[in-house]
């Protein structure tokens, strides 16, 4: 049996669907079940606060492709989530004696999904259109770029 549930929250959409389908102006974007759609979505990452500035800098240099923020101690080490990642992540930190105070994994949802396969165009004009009674199409346009359905 199928049922078709069409709903704007993705948390409810997450729980219930076995299969979910993103459209965008009636065209299909994206289809697959709640996971495949998550791993079609890059941006999965690894947030660790270290103790100080010093380890915060020898992170840095341990972990390929980690961006700090000095201010917060904090280091982004991209990561797609998986055991295996998370366990040489920490190794390689274990190996250069860095102590991580706090660690959280990120993995993509379906608002990245949604935001990945539909753009912020959709969302600026949404936007734009609830906040004037008559939408100036060229504000919009400047704003949030071209749409596709423009006539």
């Amino acid at each position: 049996m199928t049922v078709v549930l069409t709903t704007q929250y993705l948390d409810e959409a997450d729980q219930l669907a076995g299969r979910i389908a993103v459209l965008n102006h009636g065209r299909l974007v994206a289809e697959g079940t709640p996971e495949e759609l998550k791993r079609m979505i890059p941006g999965g990452h690894v947030s660790l606060r270290l103790a100080d500035a010093e380890s915060l800098r020898r992170a840095e240099l341990v972990l390929d492709g980690a961006t700090a923020d000095p201010a917060q101690l904090r280091l982004q080490v991209p990561s797609d989530g998986s055991v295996a990642a998370l366990r040489g992540l920490l190794d390689r930190l274990d190996g250069a004696a860095i102590e991580v105070d706090t660690l959280a994994l990120h993995t993509p949802d379906l608002d990245d999904v949604r935001r990945s396969r539909l753009g912020i165009a959709l969302v600026g004009y949404v936007w734009a259109k609830r906040r004037t009674t008559a939408p100036d199409r060229a504000a919009v346009t400047r704003w949030c770029g071209p749409r596709d359905d423009a006539r």
